[in-house]
């Protein structure tokens, strides 16, 4: 994946030692809305701990996993595009391939996010 367009997707981090994977709670904006840096766009939880995530960046929000599912850490949770630049199916099918098999199974499965 091209670093022009991986800085679009968010993945999900490191949130503690030894958390490997959250649970997707609530999305606090719609797919395919407008977002803007900072605006909180996620909440997710842990065994422990409740927490908002952030968007990376201004653009339209691609919602990568529904509700009641656990994301692992370094998987895609979302991608946040340029309004202006719509992608082209070979630039998602470039994005597909480049992904891990896990998310590309992942992918598939729910079908975001949108490669």
């Amino acid at each position: 994946m091209t670093e022009a367009k991986r800085e679009n997707v968010y993945f999900l981090e490191q949130l503690g030692q030894g958390t490997e994977a959250v649970n997707v709670d609530k999305w606090l904006v719609d797919n395919k809305s407008t977002v803007v840096y900072d605006q909180p766009v996620l909440e997710v939880s842990t065994d422990k701990v409740t927490f908002e995530v952030c968007a990376h960046r201004d653009g339209i929000i691609t919602c990568a996993y529904p509700l009641g599912i656990h994301a692992a850490v370094g998987y895609p949770l979302f991608r946040i595009d340029d309004p202006e630049k719509e992608l082209t199916i070979e630039e998602k099918i470039e994005e597909f391939y480049d992904l891990e098999p896990e998310q590309q199974q992942q992918a598939l499965i729910y079908k975001l996010p949108r490669v």
